[in-house]
């Protein structure tokens, strides 16, 4: 039964992060209420704060789902990756430009990305992990350090990218420069 009861704990907890995701995209972090993400999950808010216990804790979850669901993609796209450079660009250019175009469509989910909120510095953290990885299969020296200057050029040059089209010229660049290294 505790199992039971653990799974099911589990599984609204990821139903309310799934509907949650779709506000704090449309709101943004500081705009949305837990009578907001409780009406999107279909719950009521007694409901919403038995699995939450403030909307902090909601927006940590947000932000491991998606980066769980975006890591297993890439895991998945490395392999077919033929050479270092390629694996670098497909790992970085997906990282940067699924966030980059949802703030280009939702200014209101800036918010989402700012690194003072733990949660958002640990994605960094496990990006930079899966870089390192990259870098280390490849025999690279240094692979943790070089990762997390990858990760840190990277959220600068979103910052600085005034379109889609600089920043991937960026991080091309970036990712052909470390592999040729």
């Amino acid at each position: 039964m505790t199992e039971t009861k653990t799974r099911s704990d589990a599984d609204r907890r990821q139903q309310i992060a799934q509907a949650a995701s779709e506000v704090f995209i449309r709101y943004g972090l500081a705009r949305t209420t837990m009578s907001d993400i409780a009406a999107a999950a279909g719950i009521s808010r007694p409901t919403l704060y038995a699995s939450f216990l403030q909307k902090r804790d909601v927006f940590g979850a947000v932000i491991d789902l998606i980066v769980s669901r975006k890591l297993a993609q890439l895991a998945e796209e490395i392999p077919r990756e033929p050479d270092l450079a390629s694996k670098l660009r497909r790992v970085c250019l997906s990282w940067a430009l699924e966030g980059f175009d949802l703030v280009r469509a939702n200014p209101d989910a800036r918010d989402m990305f700012d690194i003072s909120f733990e949660p958002v510095r640990r994605s960094h953290i496990v990006f930079g992990r899966m870089v390192s990885e990259v870098l280390a299969d490849a025999g690279r020296a240094e692979p943790d350090l070089t990762g997390q200057m990858m990760v840190a050029a990277i959220r600068g040059f979103k910052e600085l990218a005034d379109d889609r089209e600089i920043l991937c010229n960026m991080i091309v660049r970036l990712c052909d420069a470390v592999a040729a290294s």
